[in-house]
């Protein structure tokens, strides 16, 4: 064996989240930035992909996790829990163990879950067999001396096991192993002895799981509640973020003292170039996201112009810190998490004893929150639904208290991913104060008229490409009475804002600008021509609830209130000629609808739950109706034949008079936490190993993108309004 350089194989055993192991990537990538060389074995993957029964029957859903459990009764021996399919149907050990031997490694650790213990110990067992001088080292939170070591010591397999999953322990215990030392003396693992588990003393950075957030401002006046920073990051849409102006006027209405700072305005404002090369667009989203093959370390993706031309960190982190807060929130979505952490790690560069909070869809649970912890940078994630559990966290800060009993955040304990049970969701909506705008310079939009309001939280539907139910799990609206409640307010409130802000430039830099906000002058505006303040709802669909909708409808009419709305909605077929009049009346400018598909049959595996042929009719009925319709279409779903997709060119091709434009056209992206990424056996789907995928259908993402192009091109002959891309 070489004594300065070994040969480590990491292991992730069936049954494992569907996720790739990413705890495995952190530590590979430190063993090797150590000198020594390392290969990883994901054989969770490799059998779920070639088990397609036992998918089909949950054996990786939690309702089977006793198919997987080890029978703790039988001592020295391994088996699964009584009843197991595996105790009669063995797994592919031999042909794993082969493949972990073809690397021919010294060292084999093996990362754990309660679910894994059993396939890794039979593994490690096979491999022990056929290499008896391999090492085994054996980690992960359940294989504390307090949760299951002692028994996984007692088979005799481990040589060591890692009290809970610090990465410094196992580094040392490799060095040790490296220079063929006694690693009987390293802190914080477990070994036997005499056939006795026995465990060395934790080293003192790991003797508490839980250390409290420091508040040197509130330790002076413990009476004081803890100041909020609330920020929003680029890339984000150019309209006031909705989600921290509704998180601030609850937090405000409990006593705290809360400021928004909207960085994506500011940015987008700064960077006229980068506006007209449409780097706040679609087309652009690739510029902003992140490069998830960096482990611990924060990049945006190859050849994203951010990498090389760096964000004003400096600048929006002293603006921060002005208003002196004691916890700072980050809003989170696709876009704009890697802006945040990079942002996050500044702040905690300058205030390391400031708390970092993130939250938002993109960090939820199963969405990239463990990736963000992971970096470091967020001290707590908020899991889903934002308000009450935010407040709880503020108030265990307050007092330094112990953060394990909040429902619904996620935190680092020993450097690994822990969440708590998800928190309750608000069953009333219309317990909750209105957004709070008073921070954001509203005439310093690209159009302040544009009103950002929210009707409801989740989808009626259960789309399977889309993250939004499983996000919010149940579908729950607001009354009518309480949107319109909200629009009345908020027409005084945005008056009073757009003077106030407009006043704060002295008359110079929004009079420079000569905007035209909706075809009026900003000459115009001053003379007292007001353009029409239009509501834009930030739903998934405005017609959930058609009874709490035909409501709202009614009170904007009957309160004569002078509005726009828009939104998007479904295909639904109850959308009659009669709703569509009131929605024309009450100020709809016209709805985005989630067509996708001019194929039932793809239209059916989307779980989409609206028939084709009443598509047409819907559409017609809007435009004719003064209120020409959006839609969304989306190429390359893993079941889409050619065939299929030639039905969609020519449902547009049949329908494109009525077609105001085709705003988000895409190809299918299988996002985490959706069905399709869950469980793609049902949709024939493969996924590679970069992360993209292939089905007989669709082929692979080139395939996919020739398609999406080929559309764009037939749009353009049809002379229908559409999203551009590329050259097109």
């Amino acid at each position: 064996m070489n004594q300065e350089s070994l040969k480590f194989a990491l292991i992730n055993c069936p049954a494992w989240e569907i996720n790739p192991p990413f705890d495995l990537s952190e530590i590979e990538g430190l063993i090797v930035s150590h000198g020594h060389d390392v290969k990883t074995f994901d054989f969770n993957l490799a059998f779920r992909n070639s088990s397609p029964k036992l998918v089909k029957q949950g054996f990786w859903d939690v309702s089977c996790q006793n198919q997987w459990n080890m029978d703790y009764n039988c001592r020295t021996d391994i088996r699964f829990n009584a009843h197991s399919q595996f105790n009669t149907t063995p797994l592919p050990i031999d042909q794993w163990a082969d493949e972990v031997l073809s690397f021919k490694p010294d060292v084999v650790g093996f990362t754990t879950i309660p679910t894994n213990i059993a396939p890794g110990l039979l593994l490690a067992k096979e491999l022990k067999k056929l290499l008896p001088n391999v090492h085994i080292i054996f980690g992960g939170p359940n294989l504390t001396r307090d949760l299951k070591g002692d028994e996984i010591l007692r088979t005799g397999i481990p040589d060591a096991v890692l009290d809970g999953q610090s990465i410094e322990t196992l580094l040392e215990v490799i060095n040790t192993i490296s220079n063929q030392g006694d690693i009987s003396s390293i802190p914080g693992i477990g070994y036997l002895l005499n056939d006795t588990p026995s465990w060395t003393q934790l080293p003192p950075s790991q003797s508490d799981h839980f250390v409290s957030f420091p508040f040197p401002s509130i330790t002076e006046n413990p009476l004081a509640k803890p100041r909020l920073a609330l920020i929003n990051c680029p890339a984000w849409g150019a309209i006031p973020p909705l989600g921290i102006a509704t998180l601030k006027s609850f937090m405000v209405s409990k006593g705290y003292e809360v400021k928004c700072f909207d960085f994506n305005l500011a940015f987008y404002n700064s960077s006229p170039e980068l506006v007209k090369q449409d780097f706040w667009g679609a087309s652009s989203y690739n510029q902003w996201t992140m490069d998830y093959n960096c482990h611990t370390d924060i990049r945006f993706n190859p050849g994203s112009f951010f990498n090389t031309t760096p964000l004003p960190l400096k600048e929006w982190t002293d603006e921060i810190l002005s208003f002196k807060p004691d916890v700072v929130g980050f809003s989170s979505n696709i876009t704009n998490m890697t802006t945040g952490l990079l942002l996050g790690r500044e702040l905690k560069n300058i205030a390391p004893n400031i708390p970092i909070i993130f939250g938002g869809p993109n960090v939820a649970h199963d969405r990239e929150g463990n990736i963000a912890l992971k970096t470091g940078v967020p001290d707590i994630i908020v899991n889903r639904e934002g308000e009450e559990t935010l407040l709880e966290v503020m108030q265990v800060l307050q007092i330094q208290g112990d953060i394990r009993a909040i429902s619904g955040i996620g935190y680092l304990v020993q450097n690994t991913p822990t969440w708590n049970p998800v928190r309750p969701q608000i069953s009333n909506l219309d317990s909750l104060p209105f957004p709070d705008f008073n921070d954001f310079p509203l005439a310093e939009y690209p159009n302040p008229y544009d009103i950002p309001i929210m009707a409801s939280r989740g989808c009626v539907y259960h789309c399977v490409f889309c993250y939004e139910t499983v996000f919010w799990k149940k579908f729950r609206m607001r009354s009518g009475e309480n949107i319109v409640d909200e629009m009345v307010f908020r027409l005084s409130e945005y008056n009073r804002l757009l003077e106030t802000s407009q006043n704060s430039d002295n008359g110079s830099s929004h009079q420079e600008r000569k905007r035209d906000y909706m075809g009026v002058s900003v000459e115009s505006i001053n003379n007292g021509e007001r353009p029409t303040f239009s509501f834009l709802f930030a739903d998934s669909l405005v017609n959930g609830h058609f009874k709490a909708l035909e409501k709202m409808c009614d009170l904007i009419i009957k309160r004569e209130l002078k509005i726009k709305w828009m939104g998007q909605a479904t295909l639904d077929k109850r959308m009659t000629k009669e709703m569509i009049h009131k929605f024309k009346m009450s100020g709809c400018t016209g709805l985005a609808f989630g067509f996708e598909s001019g194929s039932q049959k793809v239209l059916d595996g989307m779980s989409k739950n609206y028939k084709i042929e009443n598509a047409s009719s819907i559409l017609r009925d809007f435009y004719e109706g003064g209120m020409p319709p959006t839609i969304n279409v989306m190429v390359g779903f893993p079941t889409e034949t050619f065939q299929d997709f030639i039905e969609t060119a020519k449902f547009l091709f049949k329908n494109r008079k009525w077609i105001g434009q085709v705003s988000n056209v895409s190809e299918t992206q299988a996002a985490l936490g959706t069905p399709l990424f869950e469980t793609p056996e049902k949709f024939d789907m493969t996924f590679q190993a970069d992360g993209t995928w292939t089905s007989p259908s669709t082929g692979t993402e080139k395939d996919r993108k020739r398609r999406l192009k080929l559309l764009h091109w037939a749009m353009t002959l049809m002379n229908i309004r559409h999203q551009k891309i590329g050259s097109d």
